[in-house]
């Protein structure tokens, strides 16, 4: 089949598993559809590579128990997010196969899903907020560029402003100089109208 653009736009990723030519008919398959193969490319390789050093040559093979042993083989190295983007990224390139009629059903319909680890903030310690504070001021100091000096006070500010007044980030990058009050040294900022309560 004729690609209507190089795969270079995509990083040669040297499939090698029995399925090789069909993924990669799938990413040209994507491509002519006008959708971006960067990430696809990328999610299906560590399963082309797992399907070729664990000798799996028939599609018969990818049923729940491969992706029981993907699991155990990468477990505690990768995050659940990671397998459920490895998941999605087989079961859309199945449904290619059974568009095709290569397959008569999608095996990854099957696949379980290993649970995501709870969100863990990290605290920093006053030395550490020291360290970094000290780092952005000491290069803003010794920067001999305007600009690289001015960037380094920016973040330093910025930074500042999300310790001592507890900002998310996100409130943070929304605040205007109108928000500051110079004789009551206070801020006022307005939550987006979606998240205010009556």
């Amino acid at each position: 089949m004729p690609r209507r653009c190089d795969m270079g736009k995509a990083p040669e990723l040297n499939y090698r598993s029995f399925l090789a030519n069909d993924m990669r008919d799938y990413l040209d398959y994507l491509d002519h559809l006008g959708f971006s193969i960067l990430v696809p490319a990328y999610r299906l390789k560590p399963l082309d590579r797992f399907l070729a050093e664990n000798n799996i040559t028939c599609i018969q093979q990818c049923d729940s128990r491969l992706w029981l042993s993907l699991l155990r083989q990468h477990q505690g190295r990768i995050k659940a997010i990671t397998f459920q983007y490895w998941r999605r990224a087989f079961h859309k390139f199945c449904r290619y196969l059974v568009l095709q009629g290569r397959i008569a059903e999608n095996p990854a319909a099957w696949f379980p899903l290993p649970d995501r680890q709870p969100y863990r903030p990290y605290v920093f310690s006053l030395q550490e907020l020291r360290r970094i504070f000290g780092f952005l001021q000491q290069k803003a100091d010794r920067s001999t560029d305007r600009l690289a000096s001015f960037r380094f006070r920016s973040r330093y500010v910025f930074y500042h402003l999300l310790y001592a007044c507890g900002l998310r980030v996100s409130e943070g990058i929304r605040l205007a100089a109108s928000d500051y009050s110079a004789g009551q040294r206070t801020y006022l900022f307005s939550l987006p109208s979606s998240t205010r309560t009556a």
